[in-house]
């Protein structure tokens, strides 16, 4: 009997043997249902035991990985859609940065013209910008005909004055007409618009024995008294003669992006310009009499 108690596994083994044929004698008058009710009873807190320690397991590994309710994970979404439109207005803001720099750049080379600074406030429809306003007007200086610029050149003139807004016409439209010459040769004609929704201009009465070709930069001559000498336009792109042999005609793509403008400077007349200006108006004046006298 030593012996036996000394071997516990089979001391173990022998005495859980008993008690389940002890357990199933006692319970044989319930039936199969007792015995599991029984053996239920004794094993069913050890199942509970170890499914609360799986379940807190769980909800401590949930709560890291993606748990919460959805109120929570909508304010989550909330602060990212926040955050994402914070950072669109960085970017937006940097980009205008670089616009103003490049615009107080070259506005630097405008030393004999003081400028006004504005911003385009609303447009005519369509997608190029031929007829804008900007946000300046008679209060702050500005009168009609006076040049608008960017950082990459001529943009336009003036066309309508109010108190604090003024409409302003693109070199594009087909009612811009500008004197200019070709820098390389300094040959003079005059550019307009087209009348088709182009963002190209026609320069007219180049000299038939004109030598003006494509790459060549136009820039304003200054002859006008609206414009101030040496602002540039854009590139010719294409010379050709017209049908009367008598002059050429030059496809002139402007510098300016005329399907992004946001930012432009309106050039004030120096005292040379109001007097080239005078003796423009004058001169037209006198040749008005003139005809009237005829």
């Amino acid at each position: 009997m030593n012996k036996f108690f000394r071997n516990k596994p089979l001391a173990i083994t022998v005495i859980s043997v008993i008690i389940l044929i002890s357990l199933l004698v006692f319970t044989a008058g319930g039936g199969l249902g007792s015995v599991s009710s029984t053996l239920g009873g004794v094993f069913t807190p050890v199942g509970s035991f170890f499914s609360g320690v799986v379940n807190s397991v769980g909800d401590f590994f949930g709560g890291i990985f993606g748990g919460g309710t959805q109120a929570e994970v909508a304010k989550l979404e909330e602060k990212v859609a926040l955050l994402d439109i914070q950072n669109q207005g960085l970017l937006e803001s940097e980009k205008e940065n670089q616009r103003l720099k490049e615009l107080l750049d070259y506005e630097e080379t405008l030393t004999k013209n003081d400028t006004v600074f504005a911003k385009v406030i609303s447009k005519e429809p369509g997608y190029m910008f031929d007829v804008f306003v900007i946000n300046v007007g008679y209060n702050q200086g500005v009168r009609k005909d006076m040049a608008v610029v960017n950082a990459d050149g001529l943009v336009g003139r003036i066309s309508e004055v109010g108190g604090n807004w003024s409409q302003v016409i693109a070199v594009i439209d087909s009612r811009s007409a500008i004197s200019v010459m070709v820098e390389r040769t300094r040959d003079h004609g005059v550019i307009n618009g087209t009348t088709q929704m182009d963002d190209v201009c026609t320069m007219s009465y180049l000299p038939v024995e004109s030598n003006a070709a494509p790459g060549d930069t136009i820039i304003t001559s200054g002859l006008d008294g609206v414009f101030p000498k040496g602002i540039a336009i854009g590139e010719v792109t294409e010379v050709s003669t017209k049908d009367n042999q008598l002059e050429k005609v030059a496809t002139v793509k402007p510098y300016v992006d005329f399907y992004h403008v946001e930012e432009v400077l309106v050039v004030m007349p120096t005292d040379e310009t109001d007097t080239a200006s005078g003796s423009n108006a004058d001169t037209q004046t006198s040749a008005a009499n003139s005809e009237a006298g005829e």
